[in-house]
């Protein structure tokens, strides 16, 4: 039995650190009359707050657009949950007034814990109803409202990245640079100098006029039917959310520079063609498709083979890579887990894959023949050994990485983001995953010499 060696889990930050600033702006530009609203002394109600979800009961003396106040204090209306607030609000309200109804409306706006933009609306009808006169303070307030939206998601986003590089295992400290955290405004123009670029290297190639496929994380150039690029689309975006679920990646967060753009040709010769003239690049034979990393850009550029269920392979195998470089550095796993990595989450994308089918047997093999694992840990990229006889590195790869994530997926991801912050790998092995080389190279031939 492998060894496990854990550590506690790393304290996730679930509060936006500038959420106070978001309400702040609501606050100074989002006053109606600057009225404030005294009530008869002594209304006791009952509220519940959102940092406990305790239920108090207050004595209110005066209400304003900042919250209740009394010998408590006051409690901001963000304080409260929701329908809390709402009920709260509604009790001193005058429901005559439009400008009450405004100011709920715009109050709910703020609150990011329910549907705050369908409450609003139905808060405006009010508010209309009451007084024509208020509609260009509800454009207003909308306008305030969807800026304050997305303040918020950036906020949020920026906090999840951030979250993210804190999330170091126990005494692991940075030495790789990891990448720069984007602002929206520095995501958008990521986002449009990844079109001019891919733009350009198509053109180069002598294909014009591509427009792409763009979904949350992917900019695919396609020159398939409609329906087969959405199929792969969405495949692209599963093993997206594989790899976000099996590194700890916050949900949704985009690790890329703007977005990755994925090129799909319909023949090898288009393939070869963009891989000569694009990335001045002459292709091996048998290669299907390739992953290209140009400082932060991530462009992979593919072909669909007569082997549908391998090209689709492929293409997720070659966009892990580049999801890979962009993961909190662009240090590289060891030649074996960087593509035995890509391997098991390709395997893993989507219905009918043939890796577990072609790896396995091929790596299963390799071992039983007496097949030396270490000289396989040992290729890389670099001397030029890699991926060894008939392709074996990523037969052996995708066992290791397949059986250290069985075992222990956590330490498995532990391991990754050591040897991402700049951890040598095989000391990162043992410090966050809890083995050496040697008893990894043991227990993965001793479990398949027999285990098939």
């Amino acid at each position: 039995m492998l060894t496990i060696h854990t550590h506690p889990k790393p304290l996730l930050i679930a509060q936006i650190r500038t959420f106070a600033a978001v309400l702040a702006v609501f606050f100074l530009t989002n006053q109606i009359s600057g009225q404030e609203n005294v009530q008869p002394a002594g209304i006791r109600v009952a509220i519940r707050l959102m940092d406990d979800g305790r239920v108090t009961q207050v004595v209110v003396e005066k209400w304003d657009r900042v919250g209740i106040h009394g010998a408590f204090g006051t409690h901001p209306w963000g304080a409260l949950e929701y329908l809390s607030m709402k009920r709260t609000f509604q009790k001193f309200m005058d429901r005559s007034s439009g400008a009450d109804w405004l100011m709920l409306g715009e109050l709910q706006l703020e609150r990011d814990d329910v549907r705050g933009d369908k409450e609003s609306e139905a808060s405006f009808v009010q508010a209309l109803r009451r007084d024509p006169s208020l509609e260009a303070g509800i454009q207003a307030a909308r306008s305030r409202g969807m800026e304050a939206d997305r303040l918020r998601d950036e906020a949020n986003r920026i906090t999840a990245a951030e979250t993210l590089r804190e999330g170091l295992p126990e005494g692991v400290t940075w030495t790789a640079k990891p990448w720069p955290i984007l602002s929206d405004a520095q995501q958008d123009d990521a986002v449009a100098e990844m079109k001019k670029d891919s733009q350009a290297l198509l053109e180069e190639a002598g294909f014009e006029n591509a427009q792409p496929v763009e979904t949350e994380y992917f900019l695919v150039y396609s020159a398939l039917a409609p329906r087969e690029t959405a199929s792969l689309v969405r495949q692209l975006d599963a093993m997206y959310s594989t790899v976000t679920k099996l590194l700890g990646i916050p949900e949704g967060l985009n690790l890329f520079w703007g977005k990755a753009s994925i090129f799909i040709c319909r023949t090898s010769d288009e393939f070869r063609l963009i891989e000569a003239q694009a990335f001045k690049n002459m292709v091996a034979p048998g290669v299907i498709g390739l992953c290209h990393q140009r400082g932060p850009k991530v462009f992979v550029n593919t072909f669909r083979s007569e082997d549908d269920l391998q090209f689709a392979s492929t293409l997720v195998h070659e966009t892990v890579h580049g999801i890979m470089h962009r993961f909190i550095s662009p240090v590289r796993l060891p030649t074996w887990a960087d593509e035995g990595f890509a391997e098991y989450v390709a395997g893993r994308s989507f219905q009918g894959s043939p890796v577990d089918s072609n790896r396995r047997p091929q790596g299963l093999h390799f071992i039983r023949n007496g097949g030396d694992l270490s000289a396989v840990i040992e290729m890389s990229y670099q001397d030029g050994t890699w991926p060894g006889d008939q392709a074996v590195g990523y037969a052996v790869g995708y066992l290791l990485c397949t059986t250290m994530i069985q075992e222990n997926p956590r330490g498995f991801a532990d391991w990754v983001r050591a040897v991402k912050a700049g951890k040598n790998w095989r000391q990162a092995l043992e410090d966050e995953y809890g083995v050496s080389v040697d008893r990894l190279v043991r227990y993965v031939r001793q479990r398949h010499l027999t285990n098939d």
